[in-house]
This record gives structure tokens, C-alpha cells and sequence, in this order.
């Protein structure tokens, strides 16, 4: 070890080991602003979402045909997946609803391929309890190779139609 003349102290060799100092010590403040903001912008946009709340959506289904039950499971899952909704009994005060009625076009319900879909969109307002509010309605015919698609589109319709109401949430 050698010693500064200038100062009378002990001079570090470039070999010597560094002081123990945790990371952010040895990092500029602008980098470390800049991180912070970074990560703010990343995370408060989630935790507002989150802060909204979800809306209350019950699903009824009417229909003995095996596409249109599978089109109103696909559609329940993706509302109980998606942080936007929850999926409730039936339709509650400030609640949505979404009537699916299936009806087969075929004759055989061994070979129900296809299915005619009619979907009905509603809101029970808080000044009009007892009843529900027409909001949207969708017909529409599905395949059996297409119920994810369509039960997709049933959701961002649902979506779309609430979104007038999202300060409803609890």
C-alpha cells in the first residue's frame, strides 16, 4: 500500500478490494430516477385498474344443444379469468347480465355442428331494481369449431357495452 503524498492517507490500488457498499450506491441518481419512474409508470396504471373494481356479470344459459352449452361454459371461464368481471349467481343491483339462448339447427343432436346463438345484454340500475335494462343483443350462428371465438366476442362485447358503467363497481 502506498501513501498520498498530498494528503498524508493510504492510496487504494486499483486492485484492492472495493468497499462494501450495496449496489445503488455506486449507481448515478439519474439512473436510479429514472428506474423509479419507470417502474411507477409500469405498475400504478395495474394498481388503478385494480382500484376500479370488477363488475358483477351473471350468466344464464338456455339450450339443450351441445354447442350452445359449450359456447356458455367457454363464456363463464372467460369472465372468471378476467380481472375486468365477476361471475355471479344471477344478476345483482348494479350487476350485468348476459342471456345466451342455443337452439340446434340440426335435426340429431348426435351431429349438432352448428347452432343458432341469441344473446341479450342488460344492467340492473340501482333507480330501477326490480327490473332489467336492455343494453345490447347479439344472434348469431355457431359452429362447433368456433365456440372460443365467439364466446371471445361475447366478452368483448360485454366488455365494450359496460364500459359507460364502470364507475358502478363497489
Amino acid at each position: 500500500m502506498t501513501i498520498d503524498g498530498r494528503t498524508g492517507k493510504p492510496r487504494r490500488s486499483p486492485f484492492s478490494r472495493p468497499r462494501r457498499c450495496f449496489y445503488f450506491c455506486q449507481v448515478k441518481p439519474r439512473v436510479v430516477f429514472g428506474l423509479l419512474i419507470f417502474s411507477l409508470s409500469v405498475f400504478c396504471p395495474a394498481l388503478a385498474r385494480e382500484s376500479r373494481g370488477s363488475l358483477k356479470v351473471s350468466v344464464d344459459c338456455v339450450g339443450g344443444d351441445d354447442v350452445g352449452r359449450r359456447l356458455c361454459y367457454a363464456v363463464k371461464e372467460r369472465i372468471r379469468a378476467s380481472p375486468a368481471f365477476r361471475l355471479t349467481a344471477e344478476i345483482e343491483i348494479k350487476g350485468f347480465g348476459l342471456h345466451i339462448v342455443s337452439e340446434s339447427s340440426e335435426d340429431s343432436p348426435a351431429t349438432n355442428l352448428l347452432s343458432a346463438i341469441a344473446a341479450t345484454i342488460t344492467v340492473k340500475l340501482p333507480r330501477m331494481p326490480n327490473y332489467e335494462t336492455y343494453l345490447d343483443s347479439i344472434v348469431m350462428l355457431v359452429g362447433a369449431n368456433k365456440v372460443s371465438v365467439e364466446a371471445d366476442y361475447l366478452v368483448a362485447r360485454l366488455d365494450h357495452d359496460a364500459d359507460g358503467f364502470r364507475n358502478f363497481s363497489d
